[in-house]
């Protein structure tokens, strides 16, 4: 669901209208026509860079006219542009799309001074995108000196700049034009398995400093703020220590389980010890809640114009509905509009009375809305305090990991590979890996989270002995990031230290999960990274036993295939539908559960369900209520959650349209304007974004339908 307004950065009128999002608004924003209407006012524009082309007015105004054409959702295309190809792969508005970039970065690489095309490319905008004040002022001098700086002191070409653009999700399918971002080769060094070595059970590590400690008599406690339950986790950790001959006796039990044997019935993590259920065979299990996306709106204003033409809208300016249709939900909106506070008050209180045996959360970032023309560091770190303090006060005793959201940075989208020296130390985003660092250490008081969180927005920990929780800035691999045109080998250097760290929990016994913003095998994050990022999961699947992530908005699972046997899949990757409704979807809020502590223990997801508002009844009826929208087990057959169970399926809906339209009703959590919308190239895109995310492996989608 990601736009690209970001691009509104561009220092002349072509670009800017090239990366008008599919996802801009009404139809009727702009119409072709106003390109008739309004070619006078730009002449000046075009002007001060006709010395950097040859191309005559005329052909100009026809190239942005067939890329505006190409990407504005909703408009008919008289042209037919769309289907239409040129050559094998190449559609008119990629072509469009590297004639007018090659123009932008030959004006920005002659060293002239872009403020004067900045000020008249904000007047076209006002006259052809966006009328409202102040949106195109902020949009366009918020984010202009991010790409002049990237183009003119870095070596990326016109061609990688449309790649990057075409390539992403942010654009429709049939526009891709098989484009794919071709930066530097490069691989992340990844050391060699050892035989025989790999996670192993639930056990005492004698190199752990937990063990080191206890040798001494001395207890490091566990995750919490239950100063009970800490007390008793380290009770059983010293019993395993200085009686083995306890523990041998206790080798059919959990952790958990001996600890019941120690002591007398205890409430640990919202469960009770040892806690048996069908869903797990009769072990122990966890349940972990994920929220995602929250895109907390402190301006929404129920009753304002949720079509007032602006990149969001519902707000408090927004202005006066032309009707009584047009006017904002209570309770949020279908269109484009963020999450009310009454929404996610609501929320977190059901969550916490319905749920209070969640073990730990996840939440995967993006809590600032979308007005980015208005957004500055010190607003978006006023919403990212608010969103943060209201989990402390939901799940004040929840152990809480976070992950950092593509619009939590301003710009939104900009991350600047920390590690190169050349990149002015205006553009770095320290002041906010050291706001989220705080937080985070916060929801987790008992662990020191990795250094690495200051310096890149990453960060390892241990939920609890033999459990480990790894948050990766995967914003560094967004196709959005102009810094990807800057630096695109393993920028932040954030896969070598994610293989240092799998290395670690590896010798260590631990398990992993793996939590980010964006998917890396999601389109919106560039293909050499992407494919890396599989290396390294086919490597470590063993230790991986979970992959969780946001940013797309719906539900998703996208599937990880063995680099070096494509046709076995080694790991899954969830993706969350987000919490705010924007746009066209529910809010929901997603548990899952996971394999518990007991000696065979592997961390496995177990099943996932999903809980949902319906906006429309509780819009039009105050009918408030939470949901559940579907389990996997459940309502998709599946025996169990790991990667060949999901090929499996995936399988069953290549043969049955129906189960694939049923997928895609939980995909967009059963929205009202979208669940019955899925026709045959929908049901396609569904099937071949699970199991083609790696573009570097063979396709296997190429016959499916």
């Amino acid at each position: 669901m990601e736009e690209c307004w970001s691009a509104l950065m561009c220092c002349f009128l072509p670009l800017l209208l090239l990366v008008h999002s599919s996802q801009s608004g009404p139809q009727d924003r702009m119409k072709m026509s106003l390109f008739d209407q309004k070619q006078a006012s730009m002449s000046d524009l075009l002007t001060e860079i006709r010395a950097f082309t040859n191309e005559s007015n005329s052909n100009l105004m026809n190239h942005v006219t067939t890329v505006m054409t190409a990407l504005k959702d909703g408009q008919p295309l008289s042209s037919g542009i769309r289907g239409k190809q040129l050559l094998p792969g190449v559609t008119p508005a990629c072509l469009s799309c590297q004639v007018l970039a090659k123009i932008l970065f030959q004006y920005i690489r002659s060293n002239r001074d872009t403020q004067r095309a900045a000020k008249r490319l904000i007047e076209v905008c006002r006259l052809l995108v966006f009328n409202q004040r102040g949106i195109c002022e902020g949009l366009i001098n918020g984010e202009r000196p991010v790409l002049e700086y990237v183009i003119r002191r870095g070596h990326a070409s016109p061609v990688q700049l449309c790649e990057l653009i075409f390539s992403s999700r942010s654009v429709s399918t049939d526009l891709h034009c098989n484009l794919q971002f071709q930066g530097d080769e490069w691989a992340v060094h990844i050391p060699p398995s050892i035989p025989g070595r790999g996670a192993k059970q639930l056990s005492v590590n004698e190199s752990d400093p937990k063990h080191v400690m206890a040798e001494r008599g001395v207890c490091l406690p566990s995750f919490g703020r239950d100063m009970k339950t800490q007390l008793l986790h380290c009770e059983v950790f010293l019993a395993q220590i200085k009686s083995r001959s306890k523990v041998s006796a206790m080798s059919a039990l959990s952790v958990s389980d001996a600890a019941s044997a120690l002591l007398p019935d205890v409430h640990v993590r919202g469960k009770r010890l040892g806690r048996q259920n069908d869903l797990n065979g009769g072990r122990p299990y966890m349940k972990m809640l994920h929220l995602t996306d929250l895109h907390y709106d402190p301006k929404y204003q129920a009753g304002s114009n949720a079509e007032c033409g602006a990149p969001v809208c519902c707000q408090v300016d927004s202005g006066i509905p032309r009707n009584p249709a047009a006017a904002a939900g209570k309770w949020g909106d279908y269109r484009s509009c963020d999450s009310p506070e009454r929404l996610v008050l609501h929320m977190l209180d059901h969550i916490r009375s319905n749920h209070p045996d969640i073990d730990y959360i996840l939440y995967t970032g993006d809590s600032v809305p979308h007005d980015l023309w208005r957004l500055n560091k010190e607003k978006n770190s006023a919403v990212i305090n608010r969103v943060e303090k209201l989990l402390s006060e939901y799940f004040p005793n929840t152990p809480i990991f976070g992950a950092l959201g593509n619009h939590e940075s301003f710009p939104r989208d900009s991350f600047p590979p920390p590690e190169d020296l050349t990149v002015d130390r205006k553009f770095n985003n320290l002041w906010l890996y050291n706001l989220m660092a705080d937080h985070w250490q916060h929801h987790l008081p008992n662990a020191n989270i990795s250094k690495e969180a200051r310096i890149t927005g990453s960060y390892s920990a241990l939920l609890e002995p033999g459990f480990r929780i790894i948050s990766v800035n995967t914003n560094f691999c967004n196709k959005l990031n102009w810094w990807v045109l800057y630096k695109n080998t393993d920028p932040g250097n954030v896969l070598r230290w994610l293989v240092q760290e799998l290395l670690q929990a590896e010798q260590r016994g631990e398990r992993v999960q793996i939590i980010a913003h964006i998917a890396p095998l999601y389109g919106d994050c560039y293909e050499q990274w992407r494919h890396q990022f599989s290396r390294v999961v086919t490597r470590f699947s063993k230790t991986i036993r979970g992959q969780f992530y946001g940013h797309s908005h719906l539900m998703e699972v996208l599937l990880h295939y063995d680099v070096d046997n494509p046709n076995r899949p080694v790991g899954v990757q969830y993706l969350t539908p987000s919490n705010t409704p924007y746009s066209r979807l529910n809010p929901s809020y997603t548990l899952f559960y996971i394999d518990g502590n007991h000696p065979e223990s592997t961390r496995a997801v177990l099943d996932k369900e999903i809980f949902f508002m319906n906006l429309t009844a509780a819009n039009s009826q105050d009918d408030v209520r939470w949901l559940p929208l579907y389990s996997i087990k459940k309502d998709l057959n599946l025996n169990s959650l790991e990667a060949i169970d999901w090929e499996g399926f995936v399988r069953r809906m290549d043969k049955d349209p129906e189960l694939t339209r049923k997928f895609h009703q939980y995909q967009v959590v059963a929205s009202d304007v979208q669940k019955d919308d899925c026709d045959r190239d929908c049901r396609k895109q569904i099937i071949c974004s699970m199991v083609d995310g790696d573009s570097f492996l063979p396709r296997k989608c190429s016959n499916k339908t």
